[in-house]
């Protein structure tokens, strides 16, 4: 198992993760009588939101714990904390693009997602599949001998921190912060969501960099 000597993992700290929640409670307090989504995608809305803001916690933490391992002078051992950060991140994640797509789905949906974001959902979504489903079947793949001489059992950070492996796969960390910035962006709009005429649910787009 590797400790990495260095941490290229981005800061995600300029994402105001409590911002979400208060934006979505002032939404409700203040205008829950005018809101036009139905109730399935005011309960989608709720969980995406907390969903998005756990994203946030556990990435940072792991980002906060690497650090300390690197700065550390006493010999202590942080690594295994920031795998099970990771794990829970990456769960999260994985949640989020399986809500995403019900949200999509939704035809009550009033917003018009761009093929950029999509693209991004899509590409981004196999490495993270692929990494939660051997944390969650670790177990099974001892039992079936899938595990080859050199890869691990359990999440592993590379000697930089900007990707993991867990037995043949392998997750780069700059792609999870990417993501997880994107769904902040979305969630934000979701969040704050009132009204929408019936020409701006035509038209309205929700436009991601």
């Amino acid at each position: 198992m590797a400790i990495p000597i260095e941490c290229k993992m981005p800061d995600l700290s300029n994402l105001k993760m409590n911002e979400l929640m208060a934006s979505l409670i002032i939404s409700r307090l203040v205008d829950g009588s005018r809101c036009d989504l139905d109730k399935k995608l005011i309960l989608y809305r709720n969980l995406f939101v907390r969903l998005v803001e756990k994203a946030i916690w556990e990435y940072s933490r792991v980002r906060e714990t690497i650090i300390n391992q690197i700065d550390d002078k006493r010999g202590s051992i942080y690594i295994f904390t920031a795998i099970n950060h990771l794990e829970n991140c990456i769960n999260s994640v994985k949640r989020l693009i399986n809500l995403f797509e019900r949200i999509q789905r939704n035809k009550e949906n009033p917003f018009s997602i761009d093929r950029t974001f999509k693209g991004i959902i899509k590409s981004y979504s196999s490495q993270i599949e692929d990494s939660r489903n051997s944390v969650e079947h670790m177990d099974e793949h001892i039992q079936k001998v899938e595990i080859k001489d050199g890869q691990t059992i359990a999440l592993d950070f590379n000697i930089d921190a900007s990707k993991a492996s867990i037995g043949k796969f392998e997750i780069s960390l700059l792609y999870l912060a990417k993501i997880i910035t994107k769904f902040y962006e979305f969630g934000s709009e979701f969040a704050k969501y009132k009204t929408m005429s019936a020409s701006q649910k035509n038209n309205k787009v929700i436009k991601k960099k």
